[in-house]
């Protein structure tokens, strides 16, 4: 410290070359012992929220989005809001668990595809996330369990739901002109208005940085890529986390994909 620096505390400015009064002195000791001890103003409500926190996880689910816990499910249902307080009923099933929502998400695709349906209108969703006991704090213990959300891959308010056949692996389509793809098995399946649909076998599924690439083993002049970005259809305003590019006979279509049950491709 060079001359004529001054030690500045939380609470106290000494300067050197004057001696501490004896309160300077009772000052500095009370900061030391707060300082030693972290003592912040806040800090004991911060302990208290992070305890409220990690009680409300199911087992295993740390508090902070991305700490390790069980791997990820795929959920299908129906999730619906009432004030501040968001409930998911999973297709087939009477229960009803409170949500978390890790993705940020599901509040505006509520709020944006129900808009002109009322505000209790539920929406359906498939999400990726972890289903657990009711924490005992706060609104959920009203229910039957908690439903912690990791990511949203499809939500709409009509379209794909409980009652459609999921047993695809994937499934994509556009519109202006409409096409439509679905992938199940080894088998790739395109249809377009006034035209009969057109099957090709020997479908080959290839991971790469982005998401996805489809193609046809024995037809180079078709496949699709699936992209991790959301996308909007243009009529219905559904959500879909995957984006999709077309490729058939030279033309290139784009539009929005979502994920099946179905077992992957080769």
């Amino acid at each position: 410290m060079g001359p004529g620096a001054r030690l500045r505390g939380p609470f106290f400015e000494l300067h050197p070359g004057r001696v501490p009064l004896r309160a300077d002195l009772a000052i500095l000791v009370l900061a030391a012992a707060l300082g030693a001890a972290g003592c912040r103003p806040d800090a004991g409500r911060r302990a208290d929220r992070t305890a409220i926190d990690t009680a409300a996880q199911p087992a295993g689910v740390g508090p902070v989005a991305g700490t390790p816990g069980p791997p990820l499910e795929t959920f299908r249902g129906h999730v619906s809001f009432d004030g501040a307080v968001r409930s998911f009923q999973p297709c087939a099933s009477d229960r009803r668990l409170g949500v978390q929502d890790r993705s940020g998400r599901l509040r505006d695709l509520h709020v944006e595809l129900r808009a002109g349906a009322g505000p209790d209108q539920a929406i359906f969703v498939v999400v990726r996330g972890i289903a657990g006991p009711a924490p005992t704090t706060g609104f959920a213990p009203e229910y039957e369990g908690e439903m912690v959300v990791a990511d949203v891959r499809y939500a709409a308010l009509e379209g794909h739901g409980c009652g459609s056949d999921w047993a695809f692996r994937y499934r994509a389509a556009g519109n202006e002109p409409f096409w439509a793809v679905t992938v199940t098995g080894d088998t790739l399946r395109l249809q377009e208005p006034g035209s009969p649909a057109r099957v090709w076998r020997g479908v080959v599924e290839q991971a790469t940085p982005d998401g996805i690439r489809i193609a046809v083993s024995s037809d180079t002049t078709v496949g699709i890529e699936l992209l991790e970005r959301a996308c909007r259809d243009s009529m219905s305003g559904a959500f879909s986390a995957l984006s999709a590019r077309l490729r058939v006979d030279g033309r290139e279509r784009l539009g929005c994909a979502i994920d099946g049950a179905g077992p992957r491709s080769r």
